[in-house]
């Protein structure tokens, strides 16, 4: 049998390590990347999330209510079926607009690592309920983390996570002291 010449087994082992070498880097890179678009990382598109809160309750007010209902996460959709979506949906539909003009109207994304490591925003609009209740509608966008992978470049969309209907008498509604609306995921 004949031996090799040391000199091309040096050369064959240099070459597939620096064949190696930009996988590697690349790999690297990639993860890198991936990781601080995500959360706890802040670098994100931020515009997102309140585009997505405007685009569900322009569905709403446009009675789009099929799109509006495929604009939410599928941990919503597990949770809420398109008929109780109807239902419930259709209760902010009834809703009269506040008399005096005032509608509380939140649509700055916080930025949350404590809540699921995700970003989210919330919004919620207000009307004149049945019997003078002020009525108001909470809508949570999130990412949708089931919707995720590592072979995605970017984090998926974000999408409708949860929404909350509640009521207040017209004194509630008007003092400072109306409780903390909180999802479901951060109650304590």
């Amino acid at each position: 049998m004949a031996e090799q010449n040391p000199m091309r087994r040096w050369l064959q082992f240099n070459l597939k390590t620096l064949m190696l070498l930009p996988v590697v880097v690349g790999i690297g890179t990639y993860w890198y990347d991936w990781a601080k678009h995500r959360p706890p990382y802040k670098e994100y598109a931020k515009d997102e999330y309140p585009a997505a809160c405007d685009e569900f309750f322009d569905d709403l007010d446009a009675g789009r209510l099929d799109h509006a209902y495929e604009s939410t996460s599928a941990r919503f959709k597990e949770q809420m079926s398109r008929s109780e979506f109807e239902t419930t949906v259709g209760r902010y539909l009834a809703l009269q607009p506040i008399e005096e003009g005032v509608v509380a109207q939140g649509t700055i994304p916080i930025y949350a690592n404590y809540v699921l490591d995700r970003n989210w925003c919330y919004r919620s609009r207000a009307g004149n309920g049945p019997g003078k209740k002020v009525t108001e509608f909470c809508v949570w966008v999130l990412t949708d983390v089931s919707d995720d992978s590592f072979f995605y470049r970017r984090p998926p969309p974000p999408r409708v996570e949860e929404i909350q209907i509640r009521e207040f008498s017209q004194a509630e509604w008007k003092s400072e002291t109306m409780p903390e609306l909180k999802p479901s995921w951060d109650r304590e």
